[in-house]
């Protein structure tokens, strides 16, 4: 790494937690893992940044994991 050059978390980090937390091998497993209420184009258009996850994604993801919003919108910040 360069010196002075801020760290940044992997390629959409949220998912990548979850994924690991959970021990999800791939997009298609987070799929299930929301019951199916993700769709896949959206995991897709998430982790390559063609699309701002909203709030009903957001509540989603709260509602599964029990993990606060205020924690899910910062991950989302550090994209």
């Amino acid at each position: 790494m360069i010196e002075g050059t801020p760290t940044q978390r992997p390629f959409f980090a949220l998912f990548d937690h979850i994924m690991e937390k959970h021990n999800l091998k791939n997009d298609a497993r987070l799929y299930e893992f929301f019951d199916k209420k993700m769709s896949r184009p959206d995991i897709s258009k998430f982790r390559h940044r063609r699309k701002k996850m909203g709030a009903g994604h957001i509540l989603l993801i709260h509602e599964k994991l029990g993990m606060p919003v205020a924690d899910i919108r910062s991950f989302l910040e550090q994209e």
